[in-house]
């Protein structure tokens, strides 16, 4: 789609950093509390822990978003100044921005999971969201319109999907794995 459009995409993967290493240490936070209290056997620990992360993550998410969608033009300009990239930035920040938030729920529930010992499910979940449903996406819904629209389109559709399937699985991972469990003595 030409020099601009990569330009553009590069500078909006700058302007959205924050989102992921916020959401990278959430994860971690949450792996390492649901570890330490899942071995203690503190159940309605990990339970508030995983409520309070999600909060927490919304919490820092959505002003992140909102300086994103304000002032995206003017960030882009810290790295270009090229006013076809910055309106582009802008544009492609404002369609996909107000899906964000669904990393509180991706990645807290990811963490969560983890956290209990349950590795290989929220990994393969993560791949068909994030990897899978992408790749399907590109091959075969980008050649229908050939669009900066149509391709940002997939990383809204696989968070929104992957945020989903990991709200499912944990719901019935708690009820399994976090409700059956022995309390210690």
């Amino acid at each position: 789609l030409g020099t601009t459009t990569i330009a553009a995409w590069a500078i909006c993967g700058k302007i959205d950093t924050p989102v992921f290493l916020i959401m990278d240490a959430l994860t971690i936070s949450i792996s390492t509390f649901v570890a330490q209290n899942y071995g203690a056997r503190k159940l309605e620990r990990i339970r508030k822990s995983v409520r309070v992360c999600i909060y927490l993550a919304l919490s820092l998410l959505i002003p992140i978003t909102v300086v994103m969608c304000l002032w995206g033009e003017p960030l882009s300009r810290l790295f270009i100044d090229d006013a076809e990239v910055s309106a582009l930035v802008i544009t492609m920040i404002r369609f996909y921005a107000p899906f964000i938030f669904t990393f509180a729920w991706e990645e807290g529930l990811a963490g969560a999971i983890r956290g209990s010992g349950e590795t290989f499910k929220p990994m393969l979940i993560t791949m068909l969201g994030a990897c899978v449903l992408r790749n399907i996406w590109i091959a075969f819904i980008v050649p229908i319109n050939p669009t900066v629209r149509t391709i940002i389109a997939c990383y809204p559709l696989s968070w929104s999907v992957t945020s989903l399937l990991l709200i499912l699985y944990y719901r019935r991972y708690k009820k399994q794995r976090l409700m059956d469990l022995p309390l210690a003595a």
